[in-house]
């Protein structure tokens, strides 16, 4: 194997009360919607926070729709400062919902599941990278797959089992040995679901923007008003081909400028999507989650060459 190959795909891989469920929300939201089309105009929807409670098993926010005239009460309250309609008549959500819905999420996604991150970059009207890479963890081990459809690197993939460090640079040779990196680290070298969910902050002022059915779920699709100022995840620098100038410390590894999120009814989130732009113009990651706890079989190559990994 060639070490410009070699490089090429690490520079790839290293860029590499009782609290009102989403479903009691959908079903609210679709009871009241004949109600809400024969009011008039000035009439809006609200959401109400009620009742938060902060318990052992983790933070839920009480959360109430209902129909207000102007100069008369909500039905169930005044709004909030982070509970309101907004001027377009969006319905702005907790901060205690998103709160939850972070924390639902890293539970079920802590110790076992997939990701599947699919990414199409455009400059100037032309598609400059996409492709999609899988993800499966499991404790300790995970294995990451990387296939391009617009690119001149070959597929590749990295493993790391019981602590050791495995890669194939060219996924399609198939007498290309895989390769055991002696002392190379074993962190993750992508966009693990709990950096992602670092997104999930009150700051980026989510909204409710209605129901959608993903993988024959239905989900509640909220989305971020403000994404500036969220934190940075390092590994994103990989879909926004800004690697060499992230790792300098030059420039931060693109900039976000939307953020949707799709949460079932327990407030698990099962699929994200970012947008952001970088060298390779405006690129969307839509990450979706899959295998909740659920264990993943992740074994070493039958055969490998040891090898220096790099310093």
């Amino acid at each position: 194997m060639g070490t410009d190959l070699k490089d090429q795909i690490r520079d790839l891989i290293e860029r590499g009360a009782h609290p009102v469920s989403f479903q009691e929300i959908s079903e609210r939201r679709t009871a009241a919607a004949p109600a809400i089309r024969r009011a008039t105009p000035r009439r809006r929807v609200a959401f109400v926070g009620a009742g938060v409670v902060l318990a052992a098993a983790g933070c839920a926010a009480g959360l109430v729709i209902g129909s207000a005239s102007p100069g008369a009460p909500a039905s169930s309250g005044v709004p909030g400062p982070q509970a309101r309609t907004s001027s377009q008549g969006a319905i702005f959500v907790t901060a205690a919902m998103i709160k939850h819905v972070a924390a639902a999420s890293r539970s079920a996604l802590a110790n076992s599941g997939q990701e599947r991150i699919s990414y199409r970059s455009v400059k100037n009207g032309a598609a400059t990278s996409s492709g999609t890479d899988t993800v499966t963890y499991s404790g300790s081990d995970w294995n990451y797959a990387i296939h391009t459809t617009v690119s001149a690197f070959p597929d590749g993939i990295a493993r790391v089992v019981n602590g050791r460090y495995y890669i194939k640079p060219d996924a399609a040779a198939s007498r290309q040995p895989w390769l055991h990196e002696l002392g190379e680290s074993t962190s993750p070298h992508f966009p693990e679901a709990a950096t992602l969910l670092r997104l999930l902050s009150p700051a980026a002022k989510f909204v409710d923007a209605g129901t959608n059915v993903i993988g024959g779920v239905q989900l509640t699709h909220l989305r971020a008003t403000q994404v500036s100022g969220l934190p940075d995840d390092p590994t994103l620098a990989r879909y926004a081909n800004l690697v060499s100038a992230a790792k300098s410390g030059i420039v931060p590894p693109g900039t976000l400028t939307a953020l949707d999120l799709w949460a079932d009814s327990r407030g698990v989130v099962h699929q994200m999507t970012i947008q952001m732009n970088g060298n390779d113009g405006q690129t969307t990651l839509t990450v979706t989650f899959t295998g909740f706890g659920q264990p993943q079989s992740i074994t070493a190559p039958a055969t490998s060459k040891a090898v220096q990994g790099s310093p």
